[in-house]
């Protein structure tokens, strides 16, 4: 499951949510004389990159829901960010019981249990599920465009497309398409410290939407050490 949140100097936020029901795409890049390749700024991506980052510690705690083909599931969940460059999500069942833990890091990522690991998709998309823009490192930046506030960014390679949607230096939206499938985050509304009340993500070809509720955010001055350490690594 997946999809989330964050927050900058201004308290912009956004939410992350469930990290386990993903799978990962293939891509291709487009020809180098391609129209799309000519309008790329690399100078706009660095500057999504700069707004997006997390500034603040946070932990959010939220209420997901899920929809498939054939069930439906629901729960809570805790998001910890670290100022930057990390953070780690835990969701929880009906009963409190945890269905999975996940912590990314730049590009890296572990969870658990291994089913987890086996079906998160490349890091750039769970970072854009958290309201965060990472380039995808498998991608190269194939178009951009700049229209008053609102910034689009279009990366692509080997058959895989990704279009990344900025308003007012807030991340909006990611689409992710590829011969397999599409599939999209939404970043809505506005809770506590200015993050979106709701974040929900769809997998259009296997029927699934996650859709998570902000209920709870607090800032903080430093995380546990062994926030950062999965169930099994010790």
């Amino acid at each position: 499951m997946r999809t989330m949140m964050f927050d900058r100097p201004a308290g912009r936020f956004y939410v992350l949510a469930a990290l386990v029901l993903l799978t990962g795409c293939a891509s291709a890049s487009p020809p180098a004389d391609s129209p799309g390749a000519a309008a790329a700024d690399p100078a706009a991506a660095a500057a999504a990159v700069s707004a997006t980052t997390p500034q603040r510690r946070l932990q959010v705690v939220f209420e997901w829901n899920m929809t498939d083909r054939d069930a439906r599931f629901s729960g809570r969940g805790t998001l910890r960010i670290d100022a930057g460059y990390r953070a780690r999500v835990d969701l929880f069942g009906p009963r409190g019981e945890t269905l999975a833990a996940t912590i990314i890091s730049d590009q890296a990522m572990r969870a658990v249990p291994a089913m987890a690991a086996a079906m998160l998709p490349p890091a750039a998309f769970l970072w854009a599920s958290l309201g965060v823009f990472r380039q995808p490192d498998d991608a190269d930046l194939v178009k951009s465009s700049v229209a008053g506030n609102r910034t689009s960014l279009e990366y692509a390679r080997a058959g895989t497309r990704w279009t990344f949607r900025i308003e007012d230096g807030v991340l909006r939206s990611t689409e992710w398409t590829s011969g397999t499938g599409r599939r999209t985050v939404e970043l809505t509304g506005t809770s506590k410290l200015g993050m979106p009340a709701t974040a929900s993500f769809r997998d259009w070809t296997e029927f699934r939407q996650l859709t998570l509720k902000v209920i709870d955010v607090e800032e903080k001055a430093a995380f546990e050490s062994d926030v950062w350490i999965l169930p099994g690594e010790r």
